[in-house]
Parts: structure tokens; sequence; C-alpha cells
């Protein structure tokens, strides 16, 4: 979480089946973690039905997150971290929820086909596929800047940047040993309304944003870096910054509501050619209830992006830290 994204995302949400139990949740947990260090080390799964496939000089980035119903199919669903839970759900119920999640990212789309693939075949026993999502940005994998979503907004600006950052907004510290050093992620699914939009002037734009497109700045700033003035007015006494533009509302208020933005576009092909644009908003926190979850209410309430996006799935997962060698993923949670 702490680099840059790379080009290519797939996340997949499975949920369980057969009456699982500790012992099978360790045995699959063993076997995926097995799966995952292979793959991101460049080298085949024991069972890869595409070996050739592999290429150990382009990166393969694998996270794993444990859903609520994860923790509660198990009994286990006091030693969720604190603030985790779910957000309000939205739209198409095909995007929400799940026991577990599978995030994969590469900057080669086949090695991400690759991975999903040879992943989900052993997930088979343990569990069945809820939801996947595709998506891609724009940014070098060496690349430090800040991308672009499909409106042609910079979007990222007040993500964390320095280890202190991360270690204050990102990875959790304190609650169940086994979550410690890991974090918590929201995946929000967003439509956007691409053709209206589209419609609307640049000045338009921006001032729903409360940014300029051509740099990220804010309005009132000169560069994308630069604080926000809130209070700021033009000549004829108006606020230079709406109040219901999308940064305004977002902005952090305090130190507590702040958290890492990694958004990933979508641009899905339905049957008969019609497509569907939006992205895969995904935010890392330490604690979903205080950092998140009002930022969220206010963004609900009012921004004047809603009027051309739509949420259409939600879903938490926790993500649990990496595992040491000869260890496997959450082996803490599973053996107590």
């Amino acid at each position: 979480m702490s680099t840059p994204r790379l080009a290519r995302a797939t996340l997949v949400a499975f949920d369980l089946t057969g009456g699982p139990t500790r012992e099978s949740m360790g045995r699959m947990l063993q076997v995926v973690s097995d799966d995952t260090t292979r793959l991101m080390a460049g080298e085949p799964t024991l069972t890869d039905t595409a070996a050739y496939t592999v290429d150990p000089a382009i990166p393969v980035v694998i996270s794993w997150g444990l859903g609520h119903g994860f923790l509660t199919k198990l009994g286990l669903a006091a030693q969720a971290p604190p603030g985790f839970g779910p957000v309000p759900l939205a739209g198409d119920q095909a995007f929400c929820d799940g026991d577990i999640l599978l995030h994969v990212e590469s900057q080669s789309a086949l090695l991400v086909s690759h991975a999903v693939r040879q992943i989900t075949r052993t997930m088979e026993p343990f569990g069945a596929v809820r939801w996947t999502q595709h998506g891609f940005v724009d940014s070098a994998p060496d690349s430090l800047r800040t991308g672009r979503n499909l409106f042609g907004q910079i979007d990222g600006t007040a993500n964390p940047r320095t280890p202190e950052d991360f270690d204050d907004q990102v990875w959790m510290s304190d609650g169940p040993r086994w979550s410690r050093g890991g974090t918590q992620i929201v995946v929000r699914r967003i439509e956007m309304n691409l053709p209206t939009w589209d419609s609307i002037s640049e000045a338009e734009k921006e001032k729903s944003i409360g940014r300029r497109l051509s740099d990220g700045a804010p309005l009132t700033g000169r560069v994308e870096s630069d604080p926000m003035d809130l209070d700021a007015k033009d000549a004829a006494g108006r606020l230079m910054i709406p109040l219901n533009a999308h940064a305004r509302r977002a902005t952090s208020q305090g130190t507590v509501q702040k958290f890492l933005r990694r958004p990933f576009n979508y641009d899905d092909v339905a049957p008969g050619g019609l497509s569907s644009h939006g992205m895969m908003f995904l935010a890392y926190t330490t604690n979903i209830a205080e950092r998140f979850s009002p930022v969220l209410a206010r963004l609900t309430a009012v921004d004047a992006l809603n009027k051309w996006t739509t949420p259409v799935g939600s879903a938490t997962f926790v993500i649990p830290p990496a595992w040491p060698a000869g260890s496997f993923l959450a082996q803490e949670l599973i053996e107590g």
C-alpha cells in the first residue's frame, strides 16, 4: 500500500462454502499463502496449469482480506479489530460484501489474469466467487505522481506520504495481535456518468471538484500540494471553493479523518456494446468507523459530484500483515 499502484488490478471476493471450520480454513490459508509466495517470487504454483506464463522480471503483488462473514462463520467475530465493520451498502448487491478478498496487481494484465486463475482454482474446495472487479491506472510503476480518474480529475492528493503518516493512518498498532501491522480496507464500486459530465464546461467541472483539472491545484492555490483556503472569496464575494465542492466535503476534519486512497478505473462493456465506466475506490485505514465513515457520511449527504456518480457496491475487509517464512496468512487468528 505504501508503494505506487501497478497498472492492472483484479479484485475477487469469495464466499466460504461447505461449513468452514478453523481446521479447514487453516488448510486453505496455508495453500493460498504458498500460492501467493510463489507467484510474487515469479514462480509457478505447485498445481500451476500454465507454468510458463510466470515472468520473474515483472512483479506481481498479491494481498488478502478477511471479511466480517469470515470471522462470524468461524465464531471469531470478537477478534475483529477496533472500528472494523460494514459501511452502507449501495446498489447492485452483486458487488457487495464477501468473506475473503483476493487483490492482485501487476504491470502485466496477463500475469494478473494468470495469478487470479491459479488461486481461484486453489479456492474451489473452500469458497465460491461472489464478485470480480477489474481496474487500471495511468501511473508508471516507478512514478509517485498522483493518478487521474475517468473524469480527468487528479485523485488522491491528500494521501499519506511519509512512513510516519502510514503508521498513523494506515497500519493498525492496537487491537487483536493477529491484525496488528495490517490494515482495514473499504472497497466501493462507483459508476460515473461520463456523457453528462462531458457535456458541462471545464469551469463547472472544477467548481464541482474544488480543484483545477490541469494540475490538481486547489482553486485557491498554485500547485497540487497547496492547502485549500476554504474561506477565500472571489471579487464578487463568493467562496472560491463552493460549499458542495467534492474536495471541501472530503477534506479531513481534524487529524483522525485521514486514510489512504488507491482508486482504480474501470471501463466494462456489457452485452449489446453498452459501456459502464467508473472506479473501484479502495480506502485503507486503521479504523473504518473513526476515519472513513464520517467522510463517507458527509459526501453522501452533500457532494456536487453526486450528480454524476452512483455507488453500486461496497465491501470491507481486514488485511492481515505479511506472514514470515514458515508461517501462513492469519495463522495467529486461526490457531489462537
